[in-house]
């Protein structure tokens, strides 16, 4: 019964990384365009009452950050009962940032090495097999190793990254960044640079 289950939230999951029609867009979420994620509301608590809106935001408190230099980083939710992924969106655990109103960053938390078989799946029938994909073995905190697996898809305006494990062996991220995110980057350190304390030589 719990295989079946599994089995059936990653084919869901499966449909939505594969089902839109263009590959500049994931979940729905255009890479590089402007940010239109719905605003959540009480109904997205209720179970199964919003599954079929897809994924939510909203506009106030911790699941929105205005950063200084111009950048927003919306967090983004899923309603009650929805089956997003068998491999991730840990909670709090997928953002978006926009920058100059574009979408330049979507970075989404997995569960790490017994999923990143799965997420590899999925991100190679949305984008294409990698140019390589690295395997490496780690090793966990009770001393058992694992393999990680992690790649890079290099497209038109963005790149895709896919880390496998990401620190413990119980996360891992894939982040897609387009070529303005260094724009947002350089503003950042600019902002920094001029508002922090520097280090001494």
């Amino acid at each position: 019964m719990i295989n079946y289950i599994l089995l059936s939230i990653a084919s869901t999951v499966a449909l939505l990384i594969t089902s839109n029609v263009h590959a500049e867009s994931l979940f729905g979420i255009e890479i590089g365009g402007a940010f239109s994620v719905r605003e959540c509301t009480a109904d997205d608590l209720v179970q199964g009452k919003n599954i079929d809106k897809g994924l939510c935001t909203r506009s106030k408190g911790v699941a929105l950050t205005q950063h200084p230099w111009g950048a927003t980083t919306h967090q983004i939710e899923q309603p009650f009962g929805m089956h997003f992924a068998s491999w991730g969106f840990q909670p709090y655990g997928f953002n978006v940032k926009e920058f100059q109103g574009k979408v330049i960053e979507i970075s989404i938390a997995t569960f790490g090495a017994d999923w990143q078989e799965e997420a590899m799946h999925d991100l190679v029938t949305k984008f294409g097999k990698p140019p390589a994909i690295k395997k490496s073995i780690m090793q966990n905190t009770f001393g058992v190793k694992v393999e990680k697996l992690s790649a890079k898809w290099k497209k038109a305006g963005y790149t895709v990254f896919f880390d496998g494990i990401s620190g413990s062996t119980d996360t891992g991220f894939i982040t897609i960044k387009t070529d303005d995110a260094i724009l947002e980057e350089h503003a950042a350190d600019q902002w920094r640079s001029k508002n922090l304390p520097q280090p001494k030589m």
